[in-house]
């Protein structure tokens, strides 16, 4: 059974994968952006993964973030929570907004970490 609180996050999780914005680092284009999105959407979580790994250690916010989430939930890799919050905060130091947005809902409903309703 889903948990309840869980639904925003999933609804959040297929909005990242859907809508992109444009790269932070001129070597990861939109186009290698949306690739690797419709690899996911296609099915291919895993291939999806290395796709966004590649292009989040080149430094592109937005793969980073996509990482992260994958990570946090086991989508084309192993659920590793420290590993997903660690690229999470990394593509909010790179100042992409929805990886922020993301953490604070993660604190918020101590998903992997304590609760913080401050």
């Amino acid at each position: 059974m889903t948990d309840i609180r869980l639904l925003p996050i999933h609804c959040l999780i297929f909005a990242l994968l859907l809508f992109t914005v444009s790269p932070l680092v001129a070597d990861v284009t939109q186009q290698d952006l949306d690739h690797a999105i419709a690899v996911f959407k296609a099915g291919d979580q895993q291939h999806a993964f290395e796709l966004f790994r590649q292009m989040a250690e080149a430094g592109n916010a937005e793969a980073q973030s996509q990482v992260g989430t994958m990570y946090m939930y086991g989508l084309g890799t192993d659920k590793n929570v420290e590993e997903g919050l660690r690229w999470l905060k990394l593509s909010a130091e790179n100042n992409f907004a929805a990886a922020s947005y993301n953490l604070g809902v993660i604190y918020q409903n101590g998903m992997g970490v304590a609760v913080d309703k401050q």
